[in-house]
């Protein structure tokens, strides 16, 4: 919806700059097929999408809920989460735009 509402006002994608962070699996060897969907989703030239990717390791959360044993699959009272997934981007829209 946000791409037909930025092609209905006139704008086009001038810059998109993503960082795609995995616990697991790596996204290296998947990169550019990322960057190959993103600019046909958004209509975009590949030479304006750049993405990277990385990996991190164990991260520590807060619990949703209590457990009934906070020793277990924790540490120090933080439940370890084997999944985590982070996306940090920035865009930049170009065009005169059109009032509304």
């Amino acid at each position: 919806m946000q791409v037909r509402l930025m092609r209905e006002f006139g704008y086009v994608l001038g810059n998109l700059d993503a960082t795609i962070i995995l616990q697991r699996p790596k996204l290296s060897p998947h990169k550019e097929k990322i960057r190959a969907n993103l600019c046909e989703l958004l209509g975009a030239d590949p030479s304006v999408v750049n993405i990277k990717v990385g990996v991190c390791g164990t991260v520590a959360v807060l619990p949703s809920r209590p457990k009934r044993n906070w020793a277990e699959n924790s540490i120090g009272g933080f439940s370890i989460e084997r999944k985590f997934v982070a996306l940090d981007s920035d865009a930049l829209l170009s065009g005169a735009g059109k009032d509304t």
